[in-house]
């Protein structure tokens, strides 16, 4: 064989041997590679297993103070419940209360208008008698006066119950 072809052979077997060299690191890197991969993949399931635990804790944590909350708001309902009844109670109670009354002072009203009809007509009779009895007349008016004060006062009770009934 002649030299150059002698040279050939050797340059070819070096390219070989680094080439086997080179595939060997390229396969070590790869298994390294592997083992990596293999390590995170644990390493995410193992995250995964705890992700998922904290979440149904979380969960869990979440549907029992949900629990807690619609307890809470049945029970607030309950009472404002109970309030509103108390109040509807209350308020009924004193309607009636009012109610009552307005017909008292209704009643009294008529009564004192009455009396104030009576007395103007008395006092218009006794006008037109005997000049002794100015006194007398006198002393109704007063009275007449008193009983119109009555009146107003009354009405103003009445008045003032009126806007109070709800």
């Amino acid at each position: 064989m002649t030299r150059v072809r002698v040279d050939m052979m050797i340059h070819i077997q070096r390219l070989e041997a680094e080439i086997d060299s080179a595939k060997q690191e390229y396969l070590r890197q790869i298994d390294q590679l592997k083992c990596r991969i293999a390590a995170v993949e644990s390493e995410a399931a193992k995250a995964r297993r705890r992700l998922q635990d904290n979440i149904d804790q979380l969960s869990t944590n979440v549907d029992a103070k949900v629990r807690a909350i619609q307890t809470e708001i049945q029970r607030i309902e309950r009472r404002a419940a109970e309030e509103v009844r108390r109040l509807e109670r209350q308020i009924a109670d004193v309607r009636g209360n009012v109610d009552r009354k307005i017909i008292a002072l209704e009643g009294e009203i008529q009564g004192v208008r009455q009396e104030v009809a009576l007395t103007t007509s008395r006092i218009s009779a006794l006008e037109g008698q005997i000049p002794a009895l100015k006194d007398q007349v006198s002393d109704l008016k007063d009275k007449v006066s008193r009983l119109e004060a009555k009146v107003s006062n009354l009405q103003t009770q009445l008045t003032r119950l009126i806007m109070l009934d709800p």
